[in-house]
């Protein structure tokens, strides 16, 4: 029995044929069967990254439910956690379209530089750039907003859940497709996440229709978190035009 048991798997390996191999279990906060705790999910992902760096791209669309226009809105961090807290974010905005004057009117891109406690920021406005050193409360480069524990956490007002294992580029990942409950405020909400074993969330991809004041918006957003552990966050070319600007000559850097 047993010499029929070894021919019978020199076969198989001969045939090119592999057992299958055990998969990963899902990181915290998932199953097999759907979302088990959004909290577990955001910590599993801000434990994983609070120890390497990363980069993040985020885009999102707004387009009135009656109108002919859109806005997009596009930023990129890139950020190193460890002590001091290194960061960059980049953003950029552009219209499609008969847009309203008050879209039109903003800036075209702002960049900012943190260093610790000090942040210094770029807006370019009409071909023109001004500076100005922003305090730590008011900084755009924050680890929370830049890991989206916000956006993540939204998982916690789901209607319903499901999650599916699938391989990307010889990795396991987990694809989670929520419905989310309306508000006052948003309806027609959904997200689709992809998360690797470790709890990451790679991609966050959303929809909803915002109720504003002059109109229904419908907003869909997209956000990618990649280069982990392999990010450079140098300092901007612009830095030295900030700190003289700005009156501020002991700044760090």
């Amino acid at each position: 029995m047993r010499a029929r048991i070894a021919l019978l798997c020199l076969l198989v390996v001969a045939a090119g044929c592999a057992a299958p191999t055990s998969q990963s279990a899902p990181p915290p906060g998932l199953s097999t069967d759907g979302v088990t705790d959004a909290n577990a999910l955001v910590r599993a992902h801000t434990d994983a990254l609070q120890s390497q760096s990363f980069t993040v791209r985020s885009s999102t669309t707004m387009r009135p439910q009656n109108g002919s226009y859109r806005v997009v809105s596009n930023r990129t961090w890139r950020v190193d956690p460890d002590e001091p807290i290194r960061g960059r974010v980049v953003s950029s905005r552009h219209t499609v379209g008969d847009t309203p004057a008050r879209y039109a009117a903003g800036p075209t891109r702002t960049a900012a530089w943190r260093n610790g406690t000090t942040t210094y920021q770029r807006v370019r406005r009409n071909g023109t750039a001004s500076y100005r050193r922003v305090p730590l409360f008011d900084s755009p480069v924050k680890l929370n907003a830049a890991l989206q524990r916000n956006t993540i956490y939204r998982l916690s007002t789901r209607r319903n859940a499901t999650v599916e294992p699938v391989d990307r580029d010889g990795q396991r990942l987990y694809r989670v497709t929520a419905a989310l409950n309306a508000t006052a405020v948003a309806s027609n909400a959904s997200m689709t996440l992809l998360v690797d074993s470790n709890g990451v969330v790679r991609t966050i991809e959303t929809e909803q229709t915002v109720r504003y004041r002059s109109g229904k918006r419908e907003i869909s957003s997209t956000v990618r978190i990649d280069t982990l552990g392999a990010t450079t966050v140098e300092r901007p070319d612009w830095y030295g035009t900030a700190v003289t600007t700005t009156g501020n000559r002991t700044a760090e850097g």
